[in-house]
């Protein structure tokens, strides 16, 4: 057989969305990358073999938790390039994306079976792989090794330290029944329908009937029917270790006798036809690699904080009987969980990095580090360190001591790429002596447009977020809709947690006995002092269903939540019952016509001048008033003294609390409509005239930078002069470097 060699700076197995953003990050840090996958297609679990769900959903204890920095991109990119909302449109416009990178060469179809180590045993000199269509072998050979494969391929090849297996010790004995070890098995399905009934008859080779499936399992498959019978559906076999598996083919054959000969939507099932089965995928412990740090429930769970943190992941917790496409019985931590570099590289082979599941980390974390989002973070963070690495002649474990790993953290969130729970300060950007002045700032929270198309959201118990930015609340109006006479209660609580995310203690309750049905404003005079800032809610009870209208495109941080029913996930989740009621397209979420008196401060133009780049303890950006932008809205940025600057980084908003499904889909918009489209950035030179740097026409992302020759300025002015849809200017942060 024909072997040929490749020689890169980094080879990055797994072309996930793990392996994605480690290779694009990597390439794009100066690293010549090999992306190889063994399939044909880009999107790991995600692609249109495996078609396994790519989000978890909002976590109710704080929504503003999508990520930034390469996800970004990518959310951008699939809106706008799938338009059609498949596995098909979503691969396509994944590889039309990474194969705009100059340093990066995608090799799919490439098998790796074996890894070549050093004379000493502790670093990989080559990867041996082989093409599945050409039946050539190849030898990639490179300084750095990343494993993305979601089994630690790479780790088992080079006979590195590692752990496999559920260790049945971390979930601390709260079942009544021991936990049991099982093997997950995955088949999806694609069904149309006919014109008239196709009857159906089970073939003998299925050897398994649907009914001695977990029953978990088989209520997710009739959940996903009630959502749509046709299209595209997973089916989950849960096998305990041991058994013969099944084939996804099987499963699927074994689930459509059952509907359509057994199950009480036989009749309506009647005319439906199974139209594809794919090939599946079997969910076996993958190995565990050992570094010189375990991620572990605990420190997920308490919000520990890594000095060489250089990821944040936002997945959900095993709670021991947990599905792969189901949230039942996971945990909603009460916040992020920061991902320390330290168990992102191998302790004995020093060239080879890990992103996702495989990563050094316990058994119950692993099953949190496969979130495609989280495994995202991850890859991200390894392609950066690989790539400086390289540059800095260092090994991974030097790069997470102090001195280094400052410096790497302060770089990735120059890139939004967040690194810790906590705020990164960056003493290089010059918006810290500037002084900022606003066109306008929005000044009320019940929008001009709020009653053209209002909807109206029913419960018995609603929870509202809102910004606090003084040391006091004095009222708070709220419209609301009672249809018959009853007994409202009113409690305001402060926020608590990180960020001040979740509802916590009451400073204030009231009961309203309504006579009548009435619909309007409802006045609550809590009179609070000596408050700290942060999130505030207000939980409304009712002893009977009522109702509030919701204001399409609601501020960023005037949320409204629902109770939880008995159709909603079973998250367990002890920090409240409420659901938040999100956008179902592209942009702001609804929200409440809610007024706070006195009247928050929490979009003013200083705040691009923060810290941060995307919602903390406060919202953190500037929101103009609503405008039809037949005259520009601006940001006008000033210095005492004149400053030389060769570069402008700028956060727009892309709608953080937008929360994209769990399989692709076809949305209204094609981009975040908070995005802005065009904007001129002018500079005020020693005289004070104003100059025209930059003016972008169709801007596709929220994260831009602008490099340039280094001018002395006084200021500068960020116009902006569309969005993609939103009557309104949304800017987090402005970054100014000499």
């Amino acid at each position: 057989m024909k072997t040929s060699s490749h020689r890169y700076d980094i080879v990055v197995l797994g072309a996930g969305l793990a392996g994605i953003c480690a290779a694009v990050r990597a390439s794009r840090e100066g690293a010549n990358v090999a992306l190889i996958d063994r399939r044909c297609s880009l999107g790991g679990r995600i692609c249109g073999d495996s078609r396994m769900p790519f989000e978890d959903g909002p976590n109710p204890n704080f929504i503003y938790h999508r990520e930034g920095g390469l996800m970004d991109e990518i959310y951008s990119v699939l809106l706008r390039e799938n338009l059609e909302g498949t596995y098909a449109g979503q691969s396509r416009a994944l590889k039309s994306w990474i194969l705009d990178e100059t340093r990066l060469k995608v090799f799919l179809g490439i098998y790796a079976y074996e890894s070549n180590l050093n004379a000493t045993g502790d670093k990989i000199e080559y990867l041996r792989a082989i093409s599945s269509s050409e039946g050539k072998s190849s030898l990639f050979y490179a300084k750095y090794f990343i494993d993305c494969s979601g089994m630690g391929s790479l780790t088992q090849f080079t006979g590195a330290p590692g752990e496999k297996g559920k260790d049945l010790n971390e979930y601390d004995g709260r079942h009544e029944q021991p936990l049991s070890k099982r093997d997950h098995i995955i088949a999806s399905i694609r069904i149309a329908e006919k014109e008239k009934p196709v009857p159906f008859t089970c073939p003998s080779w299925v050897g398994i009937r649907w009914e001695e499936n977990l029953l978990p399992a088989r209520i997710q498959w009739m959940k996903s029917l009630e959502e749509s019978l046709v299209g595209d559906h997973l089916l989950e076999w849960c096998a305990d270790y041991g058994e013969a598996l099944a084939k996804p083919e099987e499963i699927a054959w074994a689930a459509w006798d059952y509907l359509k000969n057994r199950s009480p939507l036989s009749e309506v099932a009647s005319r439906l036809v199974l139209e594809e089965v794919s090939s599946g995928m079997v969910n076996r412990e993958s190995l565990r690699g050992l570094g010189d740090y375990q991620v572990n429930p605990h420190d997920m769970i308490s919000g520990e904080r890594h000095a060489d943190s250089i990821a944040v992941g936002r997945s959900f917790l095993d709670g021991g009987e947990s599905l792969l496409l189901s949230n039942n019985g996971r945990i909603c931590l009460p916040q992020p969980f920061e991902i320390p570099l330290r168990s992102l590289y191998s302790k004995k082979i020093k060239n080879l990095l890990w992103a996702g599941e495989h990563a050094s980390c316990t058994s119950r974390a692993s099953m949190s580090l496969r979130h495609p989002p989280t495994a995202s973070q991850m890859g991200e963070a390894v392609g950066f360190c690989a790539s400086r690495c390289i540059s800095k002649k260092r090994l991974p474990r030097t790069l997470s001591k102090p001195g280094y790993i400052d410096e790497m953290q302060r770089d990735l969130n120059r890139l939004n790429h967040v690194t810790s729970l906590d705020s990164v300060e960056d003493l290089d950007n010059l918006m810290g002596e500037a002084k900022v002045s606003a066109s306008s700032v929005i000044s009320s929270w019940a929008l001009e447009d709020s009653d053209r198309h209002p909807f109206f959201v029913e419960s018995d118990s609603f929870l509202l977020q809102f910004p606090v930015t003084g040391d006091k609340i004095e009222q708070i109006n709220l419209f609301l809709c009672l249809e018959k006479s009853s007994t409202v209660e009113f409690k305001l609580l402060a926020g608590t947690g990180h960020h001040r995310n979740l509802p916590g203690p009451c400073l204030y309750s009231t009961t309203f006995n309504v006579s009548e049905p009435s619909e309007g404003w409802m006045e609550i005079c809590p009179k609070c002092s000596n408050l700290e800032a942060g999130w505030y809610f207000l939980e409304v009870n009712c002893p009977q269903t009522f109702s509030i209208p919701l204001q399409q495109n609601s501020l960023p941080g005037v949320l409204l939540y629902r109770k939880m029913t008995s159709h909603d996930s079973k998250i367990i989740n002890a920090f409240g019952q409420h659901l938040p009621v999100l956008a179902q397209n592209p942009g702001p979420s609804p929200g409440p016509l809610l007024q706070v008196s006195p009247i928050s401060t929490a979009y003013e133009a200083e705040n691009v001048a923060s810290v941060n780049h995307r919602p903390t303890s406060l919202p953190d950006l500037w929101v103009s008033q609503p405008t039809d932008f037949k005259y520009p809205e601006f940001l006008e940025i000033k210095w005492e003294q004149p400053k030389d600057i060769s570069k402008i980084e700028i956060a727009f908003d892309p709608s953080y609390d937008f929360i994209f499904g769990k399989k692709p889909e076809s949305y209204e918009s094609a981009f975040m409509t908070s995005l802005v489209k065009e904007y001129k950035i002018y500079y005020y030179d020693l005289s004070g005239h104003s100059h025209l740097l930059e003016h972008v026409e169709n801007n596709l992302n929220s994260f831009v930078c602008h490099d340039f020759s280094s001018l002395r300025i006084t200021g500068l002015e960020l116009e902006v002069l569309t969005t993609y849809g939103l009557n309104r200017a949304q800017v987090y942060q402005i970054r100014v470097y000499s």
